[in-house]
């Protein structure tokens, strides 16, 4: 349900958020804040695997695995932050969730979603042209999860004094991969023109 949600953002569809209307905000001076401005935003995106992440208890507080870049060429979205966006996103959030279908994105506010590609095979990526304020970045890519299992193996016979007195089982940890997504999104604050932020783009699902 949420590869729906980061769809969504890239269709023009004749559809509003609940009572949303164009008078919510100005379209014009949305898409002045992404091209007409000198400060610039530039990062990398990544997801780092843990194996507690369908474990309802959560273990440790770092992660030491490997970060996962996603693929050149990936895309990965910046959108102005407004009170209709805020309460679009919130809202399918919860829906996701719920496992409902998302809500569409006014056709109009999709006007203003700026689109860059990872430019390498470490996940970095760079918008420029825009001018200060709060903007979003999503993006979604595969990565390799890791799994793990434990298998009995055979059973070790204990003794007492020479006297078996029960077995016990051997067990043994197997790993094995599974495609998985990861979904970063992240919100940006640009105070000052000319400023250039860095950022890191990470899956704020995984534990880091």
């Amino acid at each position: 349900m949420k590869a729906n949600i980061f769809t969504t953002l890239l269709l023009v569809l004749n559809f509003s958020f609940l009572s949303a209307q164009q008078n919510e905000w100005d379209i014009d001076e949305l898409l002045k804040l992404t091209s007409q401005g000198s400060a610039a935003i530039s990062g990398e995106s990544f997801a780092k695997d843990t194996p507690y992440k369908y474990s309802k208890i959560k273990i440790g507080v770092f992660n030491f695995n490997k970060k996962q870049f996603p693929p050149v060429g990936t895309e990965v979205l910046l959108i102005p932050s407004t009170p209709y966006f805020d309460k679009w996103l919130k809202e399918n959030k919860k829906r996701a969730k719920k496992k409902k279908e998302p809500i569409l994105l006014d056709e109009n506010y999709s006007k203003c979603i700026v689109k860059t590609k990872i430019t390498d095979n470490k996940g970095h990526f760079k918008f420029k042209n825009l001018m200060p304020g709060n903007y979003w970045l999503i993006t979604e890519f595969n990565f390799t999860h890791t799994n793990s299992t434990t298998q009995v193996v055979g059973y070790r016979d204990n003794y007492l004094n020479g006297r078996y007195i029960g077995s016990a089982p051997i067990e043994q940890i197997f790993r094995y991969h599974t495609k998985d997504k990861a979904y970063p999104t992240k919100l940006v604050k640009i105070a000052e023109a000319n400023e250039n932020i860095q950022v890191k783009l990470r899956d704020t699902e995984s534990l880091f």
